[in-house]
């Protein structure tokens, strides 16, 4: 079961909904400026970026982060993954965030290739790479190889691009996949972006979760500064993966400089998707962690 990304309003909550680290939410009803290439030129509630992907023909790219726009970066020249890339490998997604709060857009971008491995087979392989303007040209700013070794990045793979945490340091959430028949696995990386480099921002390093879950970004529970991380794990039996789920809830918040687990509950029932189960349960989410 592939779930898509929507944008949903419960009781008193406006909540940005993501598949099981990243699905396709539903237009934001924003409308790009003409010229975002400066972030305090979009206005304070236009976004922070843009997401660019590079679909099929005819298929219109969605937008993963809420928070980022649809649009090319406006002043500056488009960032060209084929000149950044490493020459074996396809861009399959290329987005626009303002990554170290100077208020110039960087370039994220996934590539997805094929290599060949000491016994001369192929095998499939995926990475990310950063950019950054100089004010000339777009230069390589750092490359992220798939953490876990996983071998599939794609349109839908920028999860977070902007500070969930309210630190005031930008947090990019990356999702990376495996190779699944029914459901396929996946894996949700979360990183705080340094001058310097990325460096962790989730408990354990990663969330290891399958397309038949589920993840909301949400400001739901005061006690904690930011947003948290609700995932919603199916728990499979024997039921086919298109066929209603009980799930699992798993509440991260930002304590103690990373996003930790704090809290999990078993939902009550089965629903047709994760979000449904979060979305029956948020007023409980609430209580428990508090």
């Amino acid at each position: 079961m592939r779930t898509r990304t929507l944008i949903v309003v419960l009781p008193a909550l406006l909540m940005a909904v993501c598949s099981s680290g990243c699905r396709q939410p539903t237009d934001t009803g924003m409308t790009p400026p003409e010229d975002p290439a400066r972030v305090d030129e979009l206005g304070p509630d236009a976004g922070i970026g843009v997401v660019e992907a590079t679909p099929e023909p005819g298929d219109e790219p969605e937008d993963d982060d809420p928070q980022v726009l649809r649009s090319d970066p406006g002043k500056l020249p488009p960032c060209d993954p084929a000149v950044l890339g490493n020459g074996s490998s396809e861009a399959t997604v290329t987005g626009y965030s303002d990554l170290d709060g100077d208020g110039v857009l960087e370039c994220i971008m996934g590539f997805q290739g094929t290599e060949t491995d000491e016994l001369g087979e192929p095998i499939d392989t995926a990475y990310f790479q950063l950019a950054r303007w100089t004010g000339a040209e777009w230069e390589e700013w750092f490359g992220i190889p798939a953490p876990g070794g996983e071998k599939y990045v794609d349109m839908e793979s920028i999860v977070i691009a902007h500070d969930i945490n309210d630190d005031g340091v930008v947090e990019l959430g990356l999702q990376f996949y495996g190779f699944g028949v029914s459901s396929r696995p996946e894996t949700f990386y979360l990183w705080q972006v340094g001058p310097d480099g990325l460096e962790e921002a989730i408990e354990g390093s990663c969330v290891g979760t399958s397309s038949d879950d589920g993840l909301v970004v949400q400001d739901l529970v005061p006690s904690y500064t930011g947003e948290e991380l609700i995932f919603a794990i199916a728990e499979m039996g024997d039921e086919a993966h298109a066929d209603a789920h009980g799930y699992s809830i798993h509440v991260y918040a930002w304590h103690r400089g990373l996003y930790r687990e704090v809290d999990q509950l078993i939902a009550d029932g089965v629903f047709a998707t994760p979000f449904e189960a979060i979305e029956r349960h948020a007023e409980e989410i609430c209580e428990a962690v508090e």
